[in-house]
Order: structure tokens, then C-alpha cells, then sequence
């Protein structure tokens, strides 16, 4: 995919401000994907849909999260930064997501973040994540340490199995009326 034409499309899923930029937008994505991408090239021909004849967002195919594990889904032509691996709960192989432009990725989710919360800075940002911590590979353990490397309060930060420590700092936290976001995954909430 030709770098301008990336930064472009880029450029425009990041200023989308009504529902016909966002089809617009997506029907773009789809095209470049359904051109660039060879795993995803392969599926649409292998199901016979002719990406030139979509024209909805709903009827555009969705790749099977199994391609995910058995494949390398990616669509740049640069080298691979990061790898993201699924918890592979039930004990399956894990789901890879492919990462090349480290950047692109971040200012996806901060901007995402921004849009329904505003600033990270604005927060006290705690994270209970036991098991992801520990794993590396985690997109929600990189996208959590990013939004907390943005905030400006000093207690944002991971507690593992510290959970009464984790209680207190919540109750400090509300007596001083301190925005706080409490980020954590169901079984260890």
C-alpha cells in the first residue's frame, strides 16, 4: 500500500465527525484490505464476494478470528514491531494480531480514549490485570501502560494482588474527589 495513500486514509479515520464520514471512511478500508492484504484477498476469493461490487459496511465479509491464529494477517509492507497473543482461554492457540506501525496503533486507542473520556491526564488510572500482567504479549496490558505513562497522578499505576492496598487507594481517591478510572478484567473485579 503506497505510504501517502496510507497517511491519507489515516488522516481521515481520525476526523470523522458524522456517520457517512465513517461508511465512507470504512468502505475505503475495506477496499485497500480486500487490495493489500493477502490473507484477506485470499478469503474473499475463496467465499467468491467481489470486493468492487460491496458498496455497505454491513455487508463487507469479517474474517474468522481462527485466520488469526493459523495466519499472519497484516496489511503493511513494513516489518512487524509487536505482536499481541489472545489469553487463549479454554487452552486454544492463541489469536495473533500483528502490529507494524506502533504509532498508528497508540494514536487509535488515545484518541478513542480521548473521545469518551477526555485527557488520561485527567485520571488516576489503576489497572487490576492479574494473568495479562504477567503474559507480555497483551494489547490490554500495552494500551493500559500507555494510558497510564500519560497520567499526571503518581499513584495511577498496576496492583496485582495487592487488592485491600487497591480498596484503600480507591476510598483515598473519593475523599479527595480525584477523577479515578479503574481498568480491570471481570474475574479479578
Amino acid at each position: 500500500m503506497q505510504y501517502d495513500k496510507r497517511k491519507k486514509l489515516i488522516n481521515k479515520i481520525f476526523s470523522i465527525c458524522s456517520g457517512m464520514e465513517f461508511e465512507e471512511a470504512a468502505m475505503e478500508l475495506f477496499l485497500l484490505q480486500s487490495q493489500h492484504n493477502k490473507v484477506y484477498k485470499k478469503y474473499l476469493r475463496l467465499l467468491g464476494a467481489d470486493a468492487g461490487k460491496i458498496g455497505r459496511i454491513k455487508d463487507i465479509p469479517c474474517l474468522p478470528v481462527s485466520l488469526f491464529k493459523t495466519q499472519k494477517v497484516l496489511t503493511a509492507e513494513e516489518p512487524v514491531k509487536l505482536v499481541f497473543k489472545s489469553s487463549a482461554a479454554g487452552r486454544t492457540i492463541p489469536s495473533r494480531h500483528f502490529i507494524a506501525d506502533t504509532s498508528l496503533y497508540k494514536a487509535s486507542f488515545m484518541k478513542c480514549f480521548e473521545i469518551f473520556y477526555g485527557s488520561p491526564a485527567d485520571y488516576c488510572i489503576i489497572a487490576l490485570l492479574p494473568s495479562y500482567l504477567e503474559r507480555g504479549d497483551s494489547s490490554l496490558i500495552y494500551m493500559v501502560s500507555s494510558l497510564i505513562s500519560k497520567s499526571t497522578h503518581p499513584e495511577s499505576g498496576f496492583y496485582l494482588n495487592d487488592l485491600a492496598g487497591l480498596a484503600a487507594k480507591i476510598k483515598e481517591l473519593e475523599k479527595i474527589n480525584r477523577k479515578t478510572l479503574l481498568i480491570g478484567v471481570s474475574f479479578a473485579l
